[in-house]
């Protein structure tokens, strides 16, 4: 900027001066037309004017040019051509040269001005692209194309150890021994990675760039500029780490978000899904990919809390954050959770009065017993008898809790073993008989049924809770529970009916989930509904299959089967 204002100075400055300049010349050419008519006393009209007029253009200018030729040739026709005093030009030849002479003049000045002016810039623009190139931080020379020689140098080589001066004179294979590939590249904006050697002997990694400079010239050369891209290069490693190290946490992340239960998804600004795991389109319903979308599919506005629906019954536990112009949502389904809470606590609702009854019936008969008031023999009995009775029942109940806590840590399996069907029916039989006196039993099994791959524990539980069952929902007067057992095929089959109230078909599927008891029957017996429950586990473990359904003639038939154990099986 300072030397265009320089520039901009010296042609205001050249303007100013040239009409000055201009008339100097002028009496400078009279002096010496005047000196040289008295000496050989020769006409030489214009000649001194024309002499003098490149002198003047270079001098002062265009301007100055045109000053001496309007000035001068008016002069020179005062002084030396005398017109007469009309202002006239008498003589035709000295019209003729006047007329010639001033726009021949004024030409000459122009083009002098021009050329004058064009090299003036030519010079300027060399000058300012020397010094451009001298304070580039970049590592710049000029080579001669023939020589190979640096004939320039900027200061940036200082920083590697070489002063400009050192450079000058010297082959450019000194520096850069691998030029040659570069200057194949001359005149495209290629570059390419060499070594730049320093005085020490050490290298830096540059990019060399060449072009071409005075292609007409007679001494064209080479401007070979070098960036030092060490720093570069060192940065661009450390993005390339970084980039792969947040790659490898945005894949971990997005690994771990996808194997959340958790529904969980990222909203930008605009109300559009950026990411969304796929837990999110199980919870939500359905695949969703706005927030419009999700909040149509869960039936709410999307905000921190718990939501709850009642058809069919759900929870959900959402939370939202904000994450810079984002939000971060994450919907857990919470359902399993409330409804494993509402079976504790009516487990435990039913649970304490299961035990209760049982234990309070024991301690209130043997308070009885342990009075020393002389009850009679027969008496005494039938207070042992019901003791014994509802002993077995706190048994029976006790077993299925300890089912329920072995299922809680995965430890139902089976111990494969004979088990002879009947056995089991007539132990579970002799059990219940006890217990319900009014109840008649009947007991439809062949004696030579062939022996199962079962478990003696788990059948025994299994007919004891269904037999048990049967006959709590038997009229108290003529109830009548039937156990039958008969081969099936692979398997043994047993079924126990009862001619009780029965269960509504629509509750058939739900019999044997924890804790239900249908509605028919709930409200005239008492019950912990696990036993069903417990049944059914204990038959899969052996591998088996159970049912329920409601008699058309009226009560309840309760079956399962069990793999027969052959004669091979029997032998291993």
């Amino acid at each position: 900027m300072q030397a265009g204002r320089r520039d901009w100075r010296a042609i205001a400055l050249a303007q100013r001066r040239g009409p000055g300049v201009g008339l100097v010349l002028v009496l400078v050419a009279m002096i010496l037309k005047a000196a040289f008519t008295s000496q050989f006393d020769v006409q030489i009209a214009y000649l001194p004017l024309f002499a003098v007029l490149p002198i003047a253009v270079i001098l002062g200018g265009t301007w100055a040019g045109v000053t001496l030729s309007l000035v001068g040739a008016v002069v020179d026709l005062i002084v030396y051509e005398e017109p007469t005093a009309t202002g006239t030009i008498l003589r035709p030849d000295e019209l003729a040269r006047f007329l010639l002479f001033i726009p021949t003049s004024l030409w000459i000045s122009w083009l002098i001005g021009s050329v004058v002016g064009l090299r003036t810039e030519a010079a300027t623009q060399a000058r300012r692209y020397a010094e451009l190139i001298a304070a580039l931080p970049d590592f710049a020379v000029v080579v001669d194309r023939a020589t190979g020689r640096i004939s320039f140098a900027n200061a940036a080589f200082s920083r590697i150890g070489w002063e400009p001066a050192q450079l000058i004179g010297r082959p450019i294979l000194d520096l850069l021994p691998d030029i040659g590939e570069a200057i194949g590249l001359s005149g495209s904006d290629t570059a390419v990675v060499q070594a730049l050697h320093s005085p020490d002997g050490s290298t830096a990694e540059v990019d060399v760039l060449v072009q071409s400079l005075d292609a007409s010239s007679d001494r064209p050369a080479y401007l070979v500029s070098a960036r030092d891209v060490r720093a570069h290069v060192e940065a661009e490693m450390r993005l390339t780490r970084l980039a792969a190290a947040e790659r490898r946490i945005v894949q971990t992340l997005r690994a771990i978000l996808g194997a959340m239960n958790e529904g969980v998804a990222v909203i930008d600004s605009d109300g559009a899904i950026a990411f969304a795991n796929d837990a999110l389109s199980r919870v939500a319903g359905r695949p969703v990919s706005t927030r419009a979308d999700l909040v149509q599919a869960l039936r709410t506005e999307i905000a921190g809390g718990d939501l709850h629906f009642d058809d069919p019954p759900r929870w959900l536990s959402v939370w939202v954050h904000p994450v810079e112009g984002s939000e971060l949502v994450m919907i857990r389904d919470t359902t399993e959770e409330h409804e494993r809470a509402e079976r504790q606590d009516a487990f435990i609702g039913v649970l304490s009065h299961e035990l209760r009854t049982p234990i309070t019936t024991i301690l209130g008969l043997a308070d009885l017993l342990s009075r020393p008031s002389g009850v009679e023999l027969a008496s005494t009995q039938d207070l042992a008898g019901d003791i014994a009775s509802e002993a077995g029942r706190l048994h029976a109940l006790i077993e299925d809790l300890l089912v329920l806590s072995r299922m809680q840590v995965g430890e139902i399996t089976s111990e494969p073993e004979p088990v002879h069907v009947r056995h089991a029916i007539e132990t579970a039989v002799r059990a219940e008989a006890t217990r319900y006196p009014n109840v008649r039993f009947v007991v439809q099994a062949a004696p030579d049924l062939p022996a199962v791959d079962g478990d003696t524990t788990f059948l025994n539980q299994v007919l004891g809770n269904l037999v048990g069952n049967a006959a709590k929902f038997s009229p108290t007067t003529g109830g009548e529970v039937i156990v039958s057992a008969e081969p099936d095929g692979d398997e043994i089959r047993v079924v126990v009916t009862d001619n009780g109230p029965g269960f509504d078909p629509v509750d058939g599927e739900r019999l044997f989930d924890i804790f239900f008891r249908s509605s028919r029957t709930a409200s005239t017996r008492a019950g912990s509904g696990i036993g069903l429950y417990v049944a059914k586990t204990l038959v899969e473990a052996m591998h088996g299959r159970i049912w329920a359904r409601a008699r058309a003639a009226g009560g309840s038939e309760f079956g399962f089967a069990i793999p027969i154990l052959h004669e091979d099986e029997l032998a291993s």
